[in-house]
């Protein structure tokens, strides 16, 4: 799930705030009702059957529409054979689209579009009212969509009025222009499309009039060849099986309990072997060798076609590059990706079905090309089924690494349904700390509070779900701890749960989360912990028994056990003992960097709301952190916050060029008592950093506990960079900084 998702199933709980409207209001965009409303609607029923039915029937309906309809234009072999591009180079990828991410926003849409299309062309042959009515009332409905779509859309229903004029058109000449004859038929289409187009642009110009967008994803920048070029390529083409082969995809992982960082990339060619052992791999391969030969060997004796494969390509390339334009040609998206290595928008998957139009147009155009070169016609086929069917099975293994390596992180929402539930029935904790919750990629940044946000407005579950050590004050009373993994071996979830006793004499309750039960004796799970003096035992879960109630969870009681003690652990294929889930003694306490009187929360910063003596060379605390004013800031952290021995500090920080300023590098270090302890650059990425630095007990001041000093290379001003008013100098902003030892 995106971030944009997540605030808006969390958003759309609160009936009494219209999210759409604000929506629609801020970005200056009446489209934004009709695809708001529907995209709301789809992810308040997430992960439910009905949930999945909209996101991926919608799809689903439009994918069989597009082909239909391409088989009347374009003959049957080539939309078998562009259906079959896609489902084996595009389909199973998931990058930034529009099948996984703002579910109906653009497939209800597009499907109106095509049956606008079939409907006008049943009034031109049929010349029934009805059919006419209806196609206008469907395209006006699809043009409320993303403006290079609208644009989009406006052109090939055009090109399908003109095209249906002279084709089928068999009623009386009404005028003639040139050398196009506009029938009688042919005139009610073209002019109930100038009435649907005109209503909508002045719907539009009037929205934005009333309604200037603040959206900053709108601001076009100064036309840059390189820029653009880049831009449009990778979000029109990434993703695909093809786009990867030549560009690896790379996902950059931070693990939410160590800190600590991963970069991972998935060459498509890593996993050659597994692939073809896999049975749905090897699947996907025989499907695309099938389907291919069939198109390709067909001599193509069926209907006749409308369109030439030269024309063919001329639609694919407008279906593909024409929806991205707009968005290439703003700072905003141009920095993601020249800057922020981001390689697809949300419609890059949409901008896919063009490209299997001109890569299909392609492979035929060659065969037919060669139909009197027997010998090189077959060898030819050869390697374009060879390669076609191997890329598949390769797109479709990668993409499962992908998945395996991101499913912690997408099953988050159904993980804090379980949580509460159980805490509701074994433990009535006022908290759950529950680290893993915390953002592991860049896909779904999300705000501290945002978990406990989540079961108050979906549950009223008056909760807080921590996912960082905040407002502990550095004890477990009360607190249930959480952990979670994914175990790729048995390809399974689990989860581990406990507290401390609420009463005296009370057993202390661990409970084992197993998605698929306990299937054999391989899967060896243990769970490890302490008693009060120290001593290490042990119990194995295959031994003990699933609750009746909850029928994933094993419950297990046991008397004088150190809650933070347990972990679970299992073997691997080489007999290794591997911890999945843990509850590491390092509690931290998390300090919010703001103004509490901005927005109203009482938890919030303890150590430096009017403590001008703990820090100087800062602007005042704002909403959401606080700003640098100098070169040099100095921060203080006191006693009351640390324990004994070295600290961990994970700043939770943002510069101005990570918010976009363009043609800018910033660095930020962080000293201790004149000794650098850290050292990282910003580039143009929406995302704020963590950074992590390790303070030794030795460098405390005994006065003042941590003396802090953060070092920035080069203070800018927003009004300078022509970013917003603000004339202030900034240098970096701190957000919040993290304490564990």
């Amino acid at each position: 799930m995106h971030t944009d998702d997540a605030t808006w199933i969390l958003f759309g709980q609160n009936h009494a705030k219209d999210v759409v409207g604000e929506w629609a209001k801020e970005q200056g965009r009446i489209w934004a009702y009709v695809s708001g409303s529907l995209m709301l609607y789809t992810l308040k029923a997430q992960g439910t059957i009905w949930g999945e039915v909209l996101r991926l029937g919608s799809f689903v309906l439009f994918f069989m529409s597009f082909f239909f309809y391409l088989s009347r234009i374009a003959g049957n072999r080539f939309a078998l054979l562009s259906a079959s591009i896609f489902t084996a180079f595009f389909a199973v990828k998931w990058d930034g689209s529009i099948l996984v991410t703002y579910p109906l926003l653009t497939w209800v849409a597009a499907t109106t579009f095509i049956a606008s299309l079939y409907l006008a062309r049943q009034y031109v042959q049929t010349g029934r009212r009805g059919f006419l009515i209806f196609s206008i009332l469907l395209f006006l409905f699809s043009l409320f969509n993303h403006e290079g779509v609208t644009v989009l859309f406006v052109l090939l229903f055009l090109s399908h009025a003109i095209f249906l004029n002279h084709q089928f058109d068999s009623s009386s000449v009404v005028v003639g222009v040139r050398k196009l004859q506009i029938r009688h038929r042919g005139a009610s289409v073209f002019l109930g499309f100038f009435i649907a187009s005109l209503t909508y642009a002045v719907l539009y110009i009037a929205w934005k009039h009333f309604h200037p967008s603040i959206y900053d994803g709108h601001v076009v920048t100064a036309f840059d060849l390189h820029r653009f070029v880049t831009t449009l390529f990778h979000f029109s083409m990434s993703g695909s099986a093809l786009f990867e082969f030549f560009f690896p995809y790379v996902l950059a992982f931070n693990d939410p309990v160590s800190g600590s960082s991963e970069t991972i990339t998935y060459y498509l060619t890593r996993n050659l072997q597994r692939s073809l052992h896999q049975p749905i791999a090897f699947a996907a391969c025989c499907i695309t060798l099938f389907l291919f030969y069939i198109a390709i060997s067909s001599k193509g004796k069926e209907q006749k076609t409308v369109l030439s494969l030269r024309g063919i390509v001329l639609v694919g390339l407008t279906i593909a590059i024409l929806p991205i334009v707009p968005v290439a040609l703003t700072a905003k998206y141009q920095a993601w990706v020249m800057e922020g290595q981001a390689r697809a928008y949300s419609h890059t998957i949409f901008s896919h079905f063009g490209w299997s139009c001109v890569y299909a147009a392609g492979i035929l155009g060659l065969f037919d090309y060669l139909k009197n070169a027997a010998v090189v016609r077959k060898l030819a086929m050869i390697i374009v089924l060879g390669f076609s069917g191997l890329l598949a099975a390769q797109a479709f293994t990668a993409n499962d690494d992908k998945a395996a390596d991101m499913r912690l992180e997408a099953r988050r929402w159904k993980t804090v349904e379980e949580i509460v539930e159980i805490n509701r029935d074994f433990f009535h904790a006022s908290k759950i700390l529950s680290p893993r919750l915390n953002s592991g990629s860049r896909f779904t940044p999300l705000w501290p509070s945002y978990w406990s946000d989540y079961a108050d407005a979906k549950w009223n579950e008056k909760i807080s779900i921590l996912s960082v050590g905040a407002d502990l004050d550095e004890q477990l009373d009360n607190v249930a701890l959480h952990d979670a993994n994914y175990d790729k071996i048995a390809r399974s979830f689990v989860a581990l749960m406990t507290a401390a006793p609420q009463h005296a004499g009370e057993d202390t309750r661990i409970l084992v989360y197993l998605e698929h039960g306990i299937r054999s004796q391989t899967d060896t799970y243990v769970v490890h912990f302490k008693n009060r003096r120290g001593e290490a035992q042990q119990l194995r879960v295959n031994q003990q028994k699933l609750d009746t109630q909850h029928p994933h969870w094993i419950v297990i009681q046991r008397a004088d056990v150190i809650p933070s003690s347990v972990r679970l652990t299992r073997l691997d294929e080489k007999n290794q003992i591997r911890e999945l889930c843990a509850f590491h003694s390092k509690v931290g306490v998390k300090i919010r960097i703001s103004d509490r009187h901005a927005n109203g929360n009482k938890n919030e910063e303890r150590y430096f709301h009017n403590a001008q003596n703990r820090y100087t060379g800062w602007h005042s605390a704002e909403l959401n952190g606080m700003w640098s004013s100098q070169p040099v800031a100095h921060l203080s952290i006191p006693h009351s916050a640390l324990k004994d021995g070295d600290t961990t500090l994970r700043f939770e920080m943002s510069t101005l060029v990570s918010m976009g300023a363009q043609g800018e590098t910033q660095t930020v270090s962080v000293q201790v008592q004149n000794q650098s302890l850290g050292e990282w650059t910003f580039l143009n990425t929406d995302i704020p950093k963590d950074m992590l630095i390790v303070v030794p007990e030795r460098l405390r001041n005994q006065a003042k506990g941590i003396d802090l000093n953060l070092l920035v290379s080069k203070v800018l001003s927003p009004a300078k960079l022509k970013m917003n008013q603000d004339s202030r100098d900034l240098g970096v902003y701190l957000h919040a900084i993290e304490i564990s030892q």
